[in-house]
Parts: C-alpha cells; structure tokens; sequence
C-alpha cells in the first residue's frame, strides 16, 4: 500500500515517494508512517524503489538492492540494461514468494538513471501471480502503488499533466515541485474517500544530468 510518483523531466528525474509500511496478518493490518522508499545507488546516477510485495522470501527490498548493487557496477550499465539483469537476479525468489504470499500477489520495481548523452529514463519490472513478468520503459508521469486511484480525478481534468511533453517541458526542480503538488491533491482524495493506501508524509529525491558530467 503506497503511493510513489515519479516524473522523467527535460533534465533528470523526479522521485515522490510516501512513507507507509504495512505489516499484515492473521489478527489484522498494522500501519506505520516510517519508511523511506527511494534507494540511491552509489553512483548517485540511479534511482530505484520497490511497490506491492516489500519482503521477498524473507529479505527486505533495500536489501535485495544493495546486494545487486555489491555485484554489478550500476553506473556502467543503461537504464534497462540495468533492469534485465536485476530481473536475472530476482525473478526466480519472486516467483516463490508470490506463490506463498498468503496477503498480496504482485512485487514492482522501478529503476530510474540518467547516463551520458542519453535522455533520462525509466524502467518498470512488474510481477504478478499467474502472470509473466512485465518489463516497461516509461516517459512522462508514472504513478505506482495502490494510491495512484486518487489522482484519477485530477487527471481526467487536467490531462495535459499525464503526457509526456508536459514533463519534458519541465526541469527536474520544477518536476519535483508539481510532484509534490500531486501528491497533495491525492492525499486529500484519499482522506474525502476515509482511504487508508498512503502516508501524508513523503520523501523526495532526484538525479539531473549536471551528475553525469
């Protein structure tokens, strides 16, 4: 249960990212607003963050990234070059733990990095019980987590603010600031709605071409 923005910009890209975990069983749901979501790479070029399913076979998602960190060199490595090699890495651990998983079915992870002479990007690695793995590079807004239902409003009204040029129009700063504003928008939606999906709280960060240099 999260909510995490992020936005591919002219310049770098843009992280928003609430601060909810879950612990779910038998007896019920616990909530805690205390989880930073947003994984920097020590390259400090990439960008990485997980949704749905957090513990995959008993290892936290920060963990799963700083061992795949430990074995690669991320920096030399684009975007989804990056991601087909942590689908290597993960997908077999995945699928055991979405067949067992009693409570949820699906694991996301989204890899952000911006290299030299490339355009800043972004990949998506979704598994889904029953279901093969799902690899998609996006532009623009990308909205992730169970939380993203409450900008389903504000978007049909303002749809410029789901395409692809808007964001490129947009330095990673002012990206960061309209994520934010978004952000808003949906925690309001969620309280009309007495939603429980997301935190109030959030993180940001981001990565901008000035870092390859």
């Amino acid at each position: 249960m999260t909510l995490i923005l992020t936005a591919v910009c002219r310049d770098g890209i843009a992280i928003c990212a609430d601060k909810r975990r879950t612990l779910k069983t038998d007896k019920g749901s616990q909530r805690f607003d205390d989880l930073h979501k947003i994984f920097r790479f020590s390259d400090s070029r990439t960008l990485a963050f997980n949704h749905a399913i957090n513990r995959i076979v008993g290892t936290d998602w920060r963990t799963i990234l700083t061992n795949f960190q430990e074995l690669i060199s991320p920096g030399d490595f684009l975007c989804g070059e990056l991601a087909d090699r942590f689908e290597k890495y993960l997908t077999d651990r995945v699928n055991q733990e979405i067949n067992q998983n009693r409570f949820d079915d699906s694991v996301g992870f989204v890899f952000c990095a911006v290299r030299p002479k490339r355009e800043p990007e972004a990949r998506e690695l979704f598994w889904k019980r029953g279901r093969p793995i799902e690899i998609q590079s996006h532009r623009g807004l990308i909205r992730s987590g169970d939380g993203k239902k409450y900008l389903d409003d504000y978007i049909s009204q303002n749809p410029r603010t789901n395409t692809v040029e808007y964001w490129q129009s947009l330095s990673v700063g002012e990206g960061t600031s309209k994520l934010c504003e978004l952000f808003a928008v949906a925690s309001d939606a969620q309280g009309c709605a007495d939603g429980q999906e997301f935190s109030t709280s959030y993180d940001t960060d981001t990565i901008s071409m000035k870092e390859t240099a």
